[in-house]
């Protein structure tokens, strides 16, 4: 999130089952933080990091995630749709190398 338009860091909070729509998260990071069963409609991530973060069960859906990073995230059941994934990194591999089954960086 932003705050007067400037990033913000999040880190050791506990918001399972939260909604954002139309929320700004670019340029953020976020540590330690449980946000399991998160649903996101129009969300701008670009560029910000996630990292030892619970995002299981998530829905991220017409979202911006390019250039945002996922370290040590637990992505299981996360549904993403029609989002810009573009520089997207999971644990540091590109996530268009992800979906092409390579591991290379």
């Amino acid at each position: 999130m932003t705050r007067d338009g400037k990033p913000i860091s999040i880190s050791d909070e506990s918001h399972p089952g939260s909604s954002f729509e139309n929320v700004n998260f670019s340029g953020s990071s976020m540590r330690n933080v449980n946000l399991s069963g998160l649903a996101v409609a129009n969300g701008n991530a670009s560029g910000a990091g996630f990292t030892d973060m619970d995002l299981s069960a998530s829905a991220f859906r017409n979202s911006n995630l390019s250039g945002a990073s996922f370290d040590g995230v637990n992505l299981s059941g996360v549904d993403i749709r029609n989002a810009n994934l573009t520089g997207l990194r999971i644990d540091g591999i590109l996530v268009t190398d992800l979906l092409d089954g390579r591991s290379g960086t």
